[in-house]
């Protein structure tokens, strides 16, 4: 499954522009054009798995995702360019092995697919709430768009911590400073849940005024999946 739909599952392999931090480390000109490149199609070549091998930690985090992501779904190694001989098992592997050594050098995005790997139980990894939120307070902390935003999930639904809305509510607007679109349209539902209206008649004329806001405007993949299905965490603080 390619990026542009992995949007859809939010934080997990989608918004690429995240994978690319100027700051997590110094990466070759020849190599940063690699990446961009691979980036546009999620199609390995020689010189991209070069530059990861080379030590390149943007292509390391992007070539990880890329391995995790052709591990979905039993394995499709061949549509990202890679040895179709592959396992689901070697896949998952080597993903870990490129996330794990481009955080070591900084990478923010890699840091938060560990976490979310974690959080999520996906790539064969069993649920850790404690790795995920050490995971990803890591990710956030160097700058990851995404991080914040999962660690907003992990308390709207407490896990491993008490639920706390007004915590949620913290990490998604540093995600939505970061310009993240889930996180924005997420925000708007967890400010509403948290609204009280003193009839039906005010809370109609409220929802059909805001409707007419640019940002009200999101589809429902890019509202958190917890917050619809959460009531409300008003009374979690």
């Amino acid at each position: 499954m390619k990026a542009s739909l992995k949007f859809v599952v939010i934080g997990s392999l989608g918004l690429l522009a995240s994978v690319l931090v100027p700051e997590a480390a110094a990466q070759n000109p020849k190599c940063k054009k690699v990446v961009t490149a691979v980036d546009f199609d999620w199609v390995s070549s020689p010189e991209f798995e070069q530059c990861a091998a080379d030590g390149d930690a943007d292509a390391e985090a992007l070539l990880g995702m890329m391995y995790w992501a052709a591990s979905e779904d039993g394995g499709w190694p061949e549509e990202y360019g890679f040895d179709p001989d592959l396992t689901v098992e070697e896949l998952r592997a080597r993903g870990f092995a490129s996330l794990e050594s481009a955080a070591e050098k900084g990478q923010a995005a890699a840091m938060n697919e560990i976490g979310l790997a974690y959080l999520d139980a996906e790539y064969g990894f069993e649920r850790d709430a404690a790795a995920a939120h050490e995971w990803l307070t890591r990710g956030s902390d160097a700058g990851d768009v995404i991080a914040p935003y999962n660690l907003a999930r992990i308390y709207v639904q407490g896990i491993g911590v008490p639920p706390s809305a007004e915590t949620a509510e913290r990490f998604l607007r540093l995600s939505a400073e970061r310009n993240y679109r889930p996180a924005i349209c997420s925000l708007r539902v967890l400010l509403e849940q948290r609204l009280s209206f003193p009839s039906a008649i005010h809370q109609t004329y409220y929802a059909v005024a805001r409707g007419f806001q640019p940002d009200a405007r999101c589809w429902p993949f890019e509202i958190m999946p917890e917050l619809r299905e959460t009531e409300t965490l008003a009374g979690a603080d």
